[in-house]
């Protein structure tokens, strides 16, 4: 290990010092025969200047590093910087290709809720938002890697392929922040899963920590959808723990959707709905996946007519369902004969 430049500055200064008194010293022994200015400065009170020297600085820069570390950490996450803290600049540009599960959110409305509050009231609502957020994230494992304005970015890099963790956090989300509760509307969920990279992305002087990858496009593509089918939870089976059913869980149903091309995918997904059995009676909910199905396969099949009064149905007697009276409107106001002539069951999504 090498020293400091300024602890380097003080140990050759110290040392200047040391000749030159060592130099007077010995012409005063010359002289008068005199041992003790050599002997006392030399042996005694430089080394004890110097060690004391040495130990406050390097206290000095351990108490800074540490204070570092406890700020970076705020930013990044902490294996990052104990890579950074070895490794310098290497480790921060290291990047390491994972598999796992990626969670998006986002506020519904926000634009318009920001517009209408102050921005210091917007910055402490949000940072009391994300505080709740980060919790869930946090107690459920996984990895916050990005935030723009009110849109976050987790994961999961499992390595095993889909995280249970995730869909439990997914559906925490859900709840805890699906019902305007502290300031916001609710939270709207996408996930996906696959293959990343985590590591640094930019150039020259600026660089920052994130999760890139087609999986993070389509989760945020996924998340998006919610705000066309008034949901609040989408997944794609990808990021569903088998068995991949449409059957109660301990706290969500799952429901499935169909298969959409979302904005800029070349390859349709299949979406799962997941909804939460604390806001939907367990029974009502299974009932609503059952006749969902229904209603999707003959809306699949082509049959429109059938699909529409299924659908139409299934709106009316739930009070209300988002999905439902989507694909009930894209029946309405689709031409039949002109999708019907490449109708594969996929619903195109508009940019």
């Amino acid at each position: 290990a090498t020293l400091p430049r300024s602890a380097a500055a003080t140990v050759s200064g110290v040392l200047i010092l040391i000749v030159t008194y060592y130099l007077l010293a010995q012409y005063r022994f010359n002289v008068a025969q005199a041992w003790w200015p050599l002997i006392v400065p030399l042996g005694l009170q430089a080394p004890l200047a110097l060690f004391g020297a040495l130990y406050l600085h390097s206290r000095r820069e351990r108490k800074l590093q540490e204070a570092m570390s406890r700020g970076a950490s705020f930013y990044l996450p902490q294996e990052l910087v104990e890579r950074l803290h070895d490794e310098s600049e290497h480790g921060a540009r290291a990047s390491e290709l994972v598999t796992g599960t990626c969670m998006v959110t986002d506020i519904e409305k926000f634009t318009a809720f920001a517009e209408r509050m102050p921005p210091r009231d917007l910055e402490r609502n949000l940072n009391v938002y994300y505080q709740r957020l980060f919790d869930i994230v946090s107690a459920h494992r996984g990895r916050v890697t990005d935030i723009v304005g009110d849109s976050m970015v987790a994961v999961w890099p499992s390595g095993a392929g889909p995280d249970p963790d995730a869909i439990d956090a997914a559906v925490e989300v859900g709840i805890a922040l699906g019902q305007g509760d502290p300031a916001f509307p609710r939270t709207r969920v996408g996930l996906h899963a696959g293959s990343f990279v985590l590591g640094a992305v930019g150039a020259t002087h600026h660089l920052e920590y994130r999760a890139v990858g087609d999986v993070i496009n389509s989760a945020s593509r996924v998340q998006a959808l919610n705000k066309h089918l008034d949901t609040t939870i989408l997944t794609t089976p990808a990021a569903l723990p088998e068995p991949q059913q449409t059957t109660e869980s301990e706290n969500y149903s799952r429901r499935r959707l169909g298969r959409f091309l979302l904005p800029g995918k070349e390859e349709p997904l299949e979406i799962v709905e997941l909804i939460p059995t604390t806001t939907v009676g367990g029974k009502a909910v299974a009932d609503l996946a059952v006749r969902f199905e229904q209603a999707l396969d003959a809306f699949v099949a082509g049959r429109w007519d059938r699909a529409h009064q299924l659908f139409c149905r299934i709106d009316d007697e739930f009070g209300g369902d988002g999905p439902s009276r989507y694909f009930a409107n894209w029946i309405e106001f689709t031409n039949s004969a002109e999708a019907a002539s490449n109708w594969d069951g996929t619903v195109r999504i508009a940019p």
